[in-house]
């Protein structure tokens, strides 16, 4: 997850990121580089260790199937993100997640 905002130019852009438990499963990343940046902001389902674990994975293939595209697509980002995530999470598990 992102530690420092990207830099673009003509925007500025910050985030901040308090969870209310120690580690929990809300996150909240940048996607993209130079002319074209997408803000995400995820919560998994669950609490405590198991919800963050999730919620690292999910992060880090969002940023593996981010890489293999172009030009961001961010439906396409989420069916990707699905099929990926569909045989890895335990059932009654689900992630949340908004890409703008």
């Amino acid at each position: 997850m992102a530690e420092v905002a990207p830099t673009v130019e003509r925007l500025e852009i910050a985030g901040r990121y308090v969870s209310a438990n120690t580690v929990s499963g809300d996150f909240f990343d940048y996607l993209g580089g130079c002319n074209e940046i997408a803000i995400v902001v995820g919560d998994v389902t669950g609490h405590g260790m198991q919800g963050a674990m999730n919620a690292v994975m999910t992060d880090g293939i969002l940023h593996s199937v981010a890489k293999g595209q172009e030009i961001l697509s961010p439906a396409q980002l989420m069916s990707d993100l699905n099929d990926v995530l569909n045989g890895r999470l335990e059932d009654q598990m689900n992630v949340t997640m908004v890409i703008g």
